[in-house]
C-alpha cells in the first residue's frame, strides 16, 4: 500500500509538471500571438502613412492647402508675368541702340562707296602724294628729342616745312569732315577717306568746307608762316580700328618717299 501510495503521488508530480509546461508553452504562444498581431498592427499603419503621403505627393493643390483656388493663382501668375514682360519692353524701348565692333564689322558697317574708297586708300598705302607740292620733314612720327634741350615729345603725324605761301592738298579723295581752329594749330581740315581720316593743320586759310567733296591733290587752303619765318604744315592720318575708334598712323609709311 505504502509503494502505491508512493507512485501514485509521483504520478500526480509528473502530471502536475506537464500541467506547468503546457501553461508555460501557452503563455508563450500567447506573447508570440500578441507580437505578431502588434506587427500587422505597425504593417497597417505604416501602409495608410505611405498611402497618405502618396496621395499628397500627387495632389495638384500646392502646399497640400484645401484653400488653393488654381484659377486665381494661375490668373495672379499671368498678370506678373505680364508686367514683367512690359517693364522689360519699356526699358529696351528706352535704351539707346549700341553697337560693338569685332574684327572688320566697322567696315561693313560702311556705304559701298565708303568701302571702296577705304579699300582704294590701303592699296595706294607707300604710294600716296605728300600734302603739299614740296618740302622736307622736321619731325618725324612718335617720339622726338629736342635737338638742344633734354626733352622728349611725342608726334602724333610729321611736321613738314615747305616754302612760304605753299598751298596745302589732300593726299587723296575723300570729305571734309570738320573745319576747325586749334590754338596753337591754326586753322585744320579732316577729311574722311572711308575707316581713314587725314589731318592738315598750321594753315593759315582753309577754301574748302565741312561737307564739301574733295578729289586728290585739290587745294584745301595756305600753310602758315609764323613769327620766325618758318612755314610748316602738320600732317596725320588716323585708321578707325576694329572698336570704331581711330588710332594714329606714320604718315611716313604712307606717303610717297
Amino acid at each position: 500500500m505504502a509503494v502505491e501510495k508512493q507512485k501514485q503521488e509521483e504520478r500526480e508530480k509528473q502530471l502536475a509538471q506537464e500541467k506547468q509546461k503546457q501553461e508555460e508553452r501557452q503563455r508563450q504562444l500567447l506573447a508570440q500571438k500578441q507580437r505578431q498581431e502588434e506587427e500587422q498592427r505597425n504593417l497597417v499603419e505604416e501602409k495608410k502613412r505611405q498611402d497618405r503621403e502618396q496621395a499628397r505627393l500627387a495632389s495638384k493643390t500646392p502646399f497640400n492647402n484645401p484653400r488653393y483656388v488654381p484659377t486665381l493663382a494661375e490668373k495672379q501668375k499671368q498678370e506678373e508675368e505680364a508686367k514683367a514682360l512690359a517693364l522689360r519692353i519699356a526699358e529696351e524701348e528706352k535704351a539707346p541702340p549700341t553697337k560693338s565692333f569685332t574684327s572688320d564689322d566697322y567696315k561693313y558697317s560702311l556705304t559701298p562707296e565708303e568701302r571702296q574708297l577705304t579699300n582704294s586708300f590701303e592699296a595706294n598705302k607707300g604710294r600716296l602724294p605728300w600734302p603739299v607740292e614740296k618740302g622736307y620733314i622736321i619731325e618725324h612720327f612718335g617720339k622726338n628729342k629736342h635737338p638742344l634741350f633734354n626733352i622728349t615729345t611725342e608726334n602724333y603725324g610729321i611736321d613738314i616745312k615747305t616754302s612760304r605761301g605753299a598751298g596745302a592738298r589732300t593726299i587723296f579723295a575723300g570729305e571734309v569732315n570738320s573745319v576747325i581752329n586749334i590754338p596753337g594749330m591754326g586753322q585744320t581740315v579732316l577729311i574722311n577717306h572711308g575707316t581713314f581720316y587725314t589731318v592738315y593743320a598750321k594753315l593759315a586759310k582753309v577754301n574748302v568746307a565741312k561737307g564739301s567733296k574733295v578729289s586728290m591733290k585739290q587745294s584745301i587752303g595756305t600753310v602758315s608762316t609764323d613769327d620766325e619765318g618758318n612755314t610748316q604744315i602738320h600732317f596725320e592720318i588716323w585708321k578707325v580700328g576694329a572698336n570704331g575708334q581711330p588710332f594714329k598712323v606714320n604718315p611716313e609709311q604712307w606717303v610717297a618717299q
